[in-house]
């Protein structure tokens, strides 16, 4: 009895702090109204159906990712895409993992914390691709043609964005090591399967993403009334992108795991 009052306080503590941990990013303007509260719910259903490992890997990612952008962007060689989160980037980016931590608490698996860590991995791999490929004074390349095309456009890679984005694959598998007892190649699954991950975000980005040409020749990634589709289709965008990418990772782990075994 006195185990269950704990772990009912716990849960109580924890659905009091996540709304004012994410004050602090709301207030930095890294996520917008709809961001928090998508957010706060995302941490709440985290906290009520998962457990502490769950809420662990999906915050690094988050908070780590959101503390990232603010370092880097002073040191970056072009200016930052909007980081202003809404509830539809914080869904395309956790709504994978949070799906399987609900079925994990319905139908109890071993393999699932690490198909959870391997979409949590996908979204931080990519995610810190981007951040890092900032730093990049040379243009990225496109992943498919190999030529050069314009910073911040999908499908390009830079080599300090493939650095970061093996970090970021790399600190998702590490803490999932730190929190579970688990054999060194299912780590080594996560991080590879997080970074493949990024790598199928870059091919889907470069290839089918809808870009439009302006007036004025400049290539944007989101349509407007006096643009044109150039490349790609306009039902895909940047965040169908995402959540294919943390779709995939959970995928790849499965196929991983299956062979392993």
């Amino acid at each position: 009895i006195q185990q269950g009052i704990i772990n009912k306080l716990n849960i109580a503590v924890n659905l009091i702090a996540i709304p004012l941990i994410l004050f602090i990013p709301y207030r930095m303007k890294i996520l917008s109204i709809s961001g928090y509260f998508g957010s706060i719910t995302m941490g709440a259903l985290i906290v009520l159906f998962g457990n502490l490992i769950h809420f662990i890997l999906l915050a690094l990612f988050f908070i780590l990712s959101a503390l990232l952008n603010i370092i880097l962007k002073k040191y970056a060689q072009r200016s930052s895409k909007k980081s202003h989160r809404n509830i539809l980037q914080v869904i395309c980016n956790g709504g994978v993992a949070l799906f399987l931590c609900i079925h994990d608490y319905f139908s109890p698996n071993p393999i699932n914390i690490y198909l959870y860590a391997a979409s949590v991995a996908a979204a931080m791999s990519d995610t810190w691709a981007t951040e890092f490929g900032k730093l990049s004074k040379l243009k990225p390349i496109s992943i498919t043609s190999f030529q050069h095309i314009e910073h911040g456009l999908s499908g390009g890679i830079t080599i300090i964005g493939i650095i970061g984005s093996i970090i970021g694959s790399c600190i998702i598998g590490l803490a999932t090591w730190l929190f579970i007892e688990s054999e060194i190649i299912l780590i080594f699954g996560i991080i590879t399967t997080g970074f493949f991950s990024s790598i199928i975000d870059s091919l889907i980005g470069d290839k089918f993403q809808g870009k439009y040409e302006t007036k004025t020749g400049e290539v944007i990634e989101y349509f407007k009334s006096d643009t044109n589709l150039i490349s790609g289709y306009k039902i895909i965008d940047n965040n169908f992108v995402n959540f294919v990418a943390t779709i995939s990772g959970p995928f790849l782990m499965y196929i991983f795991i299956y062979y392993m075994d």
